[in-house]
């Protein structure tokens, strides 16, 4: 394999010559002409052709069309770039082509549909595009696409329905695209969908129709108010992230048929009023993030989902947390960062044996901590975040030099029980060796 790197050219590309004729790598970085030479077709062997950073560059010439042996190209940031030559359809072996940071590109050619082999298709930054040639729709090789910062796109096409092969559909930062085409239902291969920062407002009801996919992210879609009822239908989906969908007010019932599902993304979803009684069928969920919800209380049936391993509720305006969260026996991570209305916990906290990450920091309204505290394992308490959400001082270095019995004495005529059992378990998670054991049992723990 031969790699060729050129920086920095003035405005004659290198003749071909000597190890260039079986070159199979070629990066071209700040080329300050407007075309490249034609004698670029004639290095066959080339399989990687890049070009990043040429400023003046307005098209690739009409004879890489004979580069048969081609199979990627990437056009990276030439912000005069306008087009691609029609011979790019006759670069049989081409499976990847990369268009980033390339904002005067209208219109991909027709010619890519010929493509027989086209695997992948990332378009990123081309603000220019208002739509996709229909001729993409003969893609039926094609598995991966990739639309970001494509702003002048109101809607994917129908013609995606065709696309058999897809298994990856990504949109991000689309901020014109309102919606996603019914024909997406015959996506019979697709596994991930993902979109984020669009201007979508509804998922179309033939979703539950995609029976491989495990993947569906739709993020910071500000305008989606509900999700379909068919989303029950997603057999096979593992991980639903709906994080920052402002507007959506609640989950279908339907989602509690989601017997595969491990991820449930809810965080800053800040209109939602409240979650399905069905959530506590989804057997199969391990990992619950409803950051920054306005939920004030938590669900019922929450305690049924006995697989969860991490439940984050920092930034809810809750008050209490559910006695039955003790029967969540696999629970390890449980984040409550800067629940500002949280008052008490419940004393069977303690009680979840596989506990080993938890949170508490900036939550100003606890007062007290459940004695039951003492009951978690070494490895919890150390591995815990403590903010102290009242001022509370170490006791300091000379009355440490004083022994066990002064630093009692300190901490007794300052802090009550409650506070001195959150100082005794800050002082274990910062690894501070000097407060007296008996501590425990002046704040009830004998």
């Amino acid at each position: 394999m031969v790699i060729a790197e050129f920086r920095h050219i003035a405005y004659k590309f290198p003749e071909t010559r000597g190890g260039l004729a079986s070159l199979t790598t070629l990066t071209i970085y700040h080329f300050h002409g407007k075309q490249l030479s034609e004698l670029l077709g004639r290095i066959t062997t080339l399989t990687r052709l890049e070009v990043s950073w040429c400023s003046q560059l307005t098209t690739l010439p009409e004879s890489l069309g004979q580069l048969a042996a081609l199979t990627s190209v990437m056009v990276n940031s030439c912000l005069n770039f306008e087009a691609f030559p029609p011979s790019i359809g006759q670069l049989i072996s081409l499976r990847q082509l990369f268009v980033v940071g390339v904002t005067k590109v209208t219109v991909l050619p027709e010619s890519l549909g010929q493509l027989a082999t086209f695997e992948t298709l990332n378009l990123n930054d081309n603000w220019s595009m208002t739509h996709l040639p229909d001729s993409l729709g003969q893609l039926t090789s094609l598995k991966t696409l990739h639309l970001e910062k494509y702003d002048g796109l109101l809607a994917l096409p129908e013609f995606i329905g065709g696309m058999l092969a897809l298994t990856t559909l990504r949109v991000q930062r689309c901020h014109s695209l309102q919606r996603l085409p019914e024909s997406i239902s015959r996506l019979a291969a697709l596994k991930t969908l993902s979109a984020t920062e669009c201007n979508i407002g509804r998922l179309p009801e033939s979703l539950g129709q995609l029976a491989a996919l495990t993947w569906l992210q739709v993020t910071y879609c500000y305008a989606l108010t509900e999700l379909p009822e068919s989303l029950g239908h997603l057999a096979a989906l593992t991980t639903l992230h709906l994080r920052g969908c402002c507007a959506l007010t609640g989950l279908p019932e339907s989602v509690g048929h989601l017997t595969a599902l491990k991820t449930l993304d809810l965080g800053e979803c800040r209109v939602l009023t409240g979650l399905p009684n069905s959530l506590g069928q989804l057997a199969a969920l391990e990992m619950l993030d409803l950051s920054n919800s306005p939920l004030t209380r938590l669900p019922v049936s929450l305690c049924r989902l006995t697989a969860l391993k991490s439940l984050t509720l920092s930034g809810c305006p809750l008050t209490s947390l559910p006695d039955s969260l003790i029967q969540l026996t696999m629970l390890t991570t449980l984040w409550l960062r800067q629940c500002r209305e949280l008052s008490a916990l419940p004393e069977s906290l303690g009680c979840l044996e596989s506990l080993k990450f938890f949170e508490i920091s900036n939550c100003r309204a606890l007062t007290r901590l459940p004695y039951s505290f003492g009951l978690l394992s070494e490895t919890t308490l150390r591995t815990t975040c403590y903010t102290l959400n009242h001022a509370m001082t170490v006791p300091p270095v000379p009355v440490q030099a004083l022994g066990a019995v002064a630093v009692k004495r300190f901490l007794l005529e300052r802090y009550s029980p409650p506070k001195l059992l959150l100082l005794v378990l800050a002082a274990r998670h910062w690894h501070i060796d000097h407060l007296p054991g008996e501590l425990w049992v002046e704040v009830g723990l004998a």
